[in-house]
């Protein structure tokens, strides 16, 4: 009975010894074949850079490497392979017809770090996004600023002459106009600049021209805003006009004057009291303005600047702008070494 007991036992052993072998194996197989399997999420990149305001695909074949994968099983893993991502696209706000408000995709990203998950099968690859804004703003200036000597610059309306694009959000405009002097007429440069919420900086140069101002007082100076119809550049020039309102009022002047005239000579009798009314009522023609002596400076460069005190007076004007740079040389080569200089009356 023992040595049947003990047969058993022996046979249990060997048989369990057995499958564990079996099991033992099975495992070594599989892990084995796993090993060989090739990965089928392969990545083209692991991690992307896109400017702001470009769109990101989400078409898994646009991140992943098929190169060493047959075209039937590139077909079976586009078609199964998921896409997640955590991007917030930037939107805008819509007023609808019934005043309520909505929001628009605008198709981009916002900047920001963002990640892409392809998932298939049990595989998983992530791709890291950065959006970057890297293009500064569109600046557009006018080809030329006129205004009438002794023009406030702090209050100026330069900014309405001014077009700025971008997508993203900007500064306001600021402008340099230091070197200007708004009481001496001649052409300057003045700067602009503007910024957007990425720091993405433009600069610009622009032409101001001071103008005299009529000494006719019968003119009147006028600026207005210009577009090129080609360039579409806004420009301010100032323009003489007649004064209507004075030539109005000596024509009603002189309108009077003529009824009274032919209401004297209606009159019997009466006509030289009348004609003696009007005569006096008249109004004297207006005396000739004196002329202004101007005395100006160009430089080699284009640099024009005037002043009605001296030539002296014109000529340190010049050098202290950075121009002539002192030399009495007469020749315009186009150089801030030399410059000219003369008076005119006007």
């Amino acid at each position: 009975m023992r040595i049947k007991e003990m047969f058993n036992t022996k046979k249990k052993v060997i048989i369990g010894s057995i499958l564990l072998g079996i099991v033992i194996i099975s495992i070594g197989a599989i892990y084995a074949l796993t090993r060989s399997q090739p990965e089928l999420l392969v990545l083209k990149r692991k991690e992307i850079t896109v400017e702001y305001g470009q769109p990101i695909s989400t078409d898994p074949k646009d991140y992943l490497n098929f190169d060493e994968i047959d075209s039937k099983k590139k077909t079976e893993i586009l078609k199964n392979t998921k896409f997640k991502s955590n991007i917030i696209n930037e939107v805008e706000i819509i007023t609808n017809e019934d005043d309520t408000t909505s929001e628009k995709d605008k198709g981009y990203a916002k900047v920001g770090n963002y990640e892409i998950i392809l998932t298939y099968k049990n595989e998983n690859e992530t791709v890291k996004v950065k959006v970057r804004d890297t293009v500064a703003p569109e600046l557009t200036v006018p080809e030329r600023v006129e205004i009438i000597r002794g023009t406030d610059l702090a209050s100026y309306d330069f900014k309405s002459l001014m077009i700025a694009t971008d997508l993203a959000i900007m500064s306001d405009f600021i402008f340099d106009t230091s070197i200007i002097d708004v009481n001496v007429p001649g052409e300057y440069s003045a700067k602009v600049s503007i910024e957007d919420a990425s720091k993405n900086k433009t600069e610009k140069e622009f032409r101001v021209i001071v103008v005299a101002p009529a000494s006719d007082p019968n003119v009147e100076i006028t600026s207005e805003v210009q577009t090129d119809p080609v360039t579409r550049q806004k420009k301010t020039v100032v323009t003489p006009k007649q004064n209507t309102t004075t030539n109005n009022t000596s024509n009603s002047s002189s309108s009077n004057n003529s009824d009274t005239t032919s209401s004297g000579n209606n009159n019997n009798g009466s006509s030289n009291g009348s004609s003696s009314g009007s005569s006096s009522g008249e109004t004297p023609p207006p005396t000739p303005p004196e002329k202004i002596k101007y005395y100006w400076a160009k430089c080699g460069c284009g640099y024009y600047i005037e002043s009605t005190v001296s030539i002296n007076d014109v000529k340190n004007k010049l050098f202290s702008a950075g121009h002539g740079n002192g030399n009495n040389g007469l020749s315009d080569n186009g150089d801030c070494y030399h410059y000219n200089y003369g008076a005119y009356e006007k």
